[in-house]
């Protein structure tokens, strides 16, 4: 970091971004200006606009942050400040106010980056129906979204065979980030474009499809409609279980008495949880509360409620923006150069368009470059 690098930024001092990167961070403002040796005062007049950091004192903002300093300058890029209001959080009631924030930050992050993405390659257009219900809308209704949704998508009867990869080929933007915490399974925001956040660490692959699968209920049910309700939340919990087990497909699977084999093939079938299974049993009346409440007590009792038995293999991963990376990297644009351009770190960047690599999805340059096969 160049003591001129850190003049210029501090000249061009864009306050939001400190707020951003802070979030992004997890640090409360008395934690950040403890590790710069400031105020917290100073810190809050800082990310307010009512004063503008030194350039040595800009610099062991970036360096406390992990940030390059070049981020905090302000050179006419968009900025959508982080909110968690306007993100769809599960497990709203263990989920921390702090562990929110900063996943809603790193989601602005994402943002930056598709944003500097679409300069430069075509992603696919959003086509995520928006069938907003009221907050009181019967089960039915629910029920009824999730068939429009796959008559939309012109999806096949039975099992839907990648949540993810379907989501992404429809324009919302997935990927998969490490560190949000364990309450915050996963969330989506529209910035926009869809954009929908997944645990990297959760390997139960079951849990993981219904996660996206939620996430695309809040989507198509709740577009304008105010997070953190937990009725917004159930609701999408049973967007997701129609979306995945349509009752005119399952219903006739399902058996009238508990019988965990029978459930453990149809697991492996239809790419759901065996207490997603049970849930969706008691929803359609094929078995009653009191077998619902014994099946889940057994449960419980097996250890199967953490670590239920019948391994699906690796959890679903994301293509699209590493693909759109891939087609940049035919023309010499590497994570690093996204990274420079970004003006964010080169680890961040990488997580954020996979740093692995995976199969293609078809992508289309902006300017005529042959498209991904």
């Amino acid at each position: 970091m160049s003591a001129g690098g850190a003049r210029a930024a501090a000249a061009l001092f864009h306050s939001e971004r400190l707020g951003l990167a802070r979030q992004a961070a997890g640090l409360r403002k008395n934690e950040l200006a403890e590790r710069v040796g400031v105020s917290a005062a100073a810190i809050s007049q800082f990310e307010h606009g009512r004063a503008n950091p030194s350039a040595v004192t800009l610099a062991k903002i970036a360096l406390a942050l992990g940030m390059p300093v070049e981020y905090f300058a302000r050179d006419g890029r968009p900025l959508r400040q982080a909110n968690a209001a306007a993100a769809f959080f599960r497990s709203l009631r263990s989920t921390r106010q702090r562990d929110r924030t900063l996943a809603a930050a790193r989601a602005m992050f994402v943002w930056e980056v598709v944003h500097l993405l679409e300069r430069h390659v075509e992603l696919p257009e959003p086509a995520i129906p928006e069938l907003s219900l009221p907050l009181g809308a019967e089960r039915e209704a629910i029920e009824q979204a999730a068939t429009a949704v796959r008559d939309a998508w012109g999806l096949p009867p039975g099992p839907v065979a990648h949540v993810v990869r379907l989501l992404e080929a429809h324009g919302a933007v997935v990927t998969q980030l490490r560190g949000l915490g364990r309450e915050v399974d996963a969330f989506s925001c529209l910035q926009g474009r869809p954009i929908i956040v997944l645990w990297r660490e959760k390997q139960d692959k079951a849990r993981a499809r219904f996660d996206a699968a939620h996430e695309l209920g809040h989507l198509v049910l709740h577009s304008e409609a105010e997070s953190g309700n937990k009725i917004l939340e159930a609701q999408a919990d049973a967007f997701a279980a129609a979306f995945l087990m349509p009752r005119e497909y399952i219903y006739d699977q399902l058996p009238r008495r508990v019988d965990f084999r029978h459930l453990l093939e149809l697991k492996m079938r239809w790419g759901v949880s065996l207490s997603a299974l049970l849930y969706r049993s008691r929803t359609l009346g094929v078995i009653g509360e009191s077998s619902y409440r014994r099946a889940m007590a057994r449960m419980s009792s097996e250890g199967w409620r953490q670590d239920e038995p019948g391994d699906l293999g690796v959890p679903e991963a994301p293509t699209m923006l590493h693909a759109a990376l891939e087609l940049l990297r035919e023309r010499g644009v590497t994570v690093e150069t996204l990274a420079s351009e970004a003006r964010l770190p080169i680890a961040v960047v990488a997580e954020i368009v996979g740093d692995s690599p995976r199969p293609r999805l078809e992508l289309a340059e902006t300017d005529g470059v042959e498209a991904a096969g």
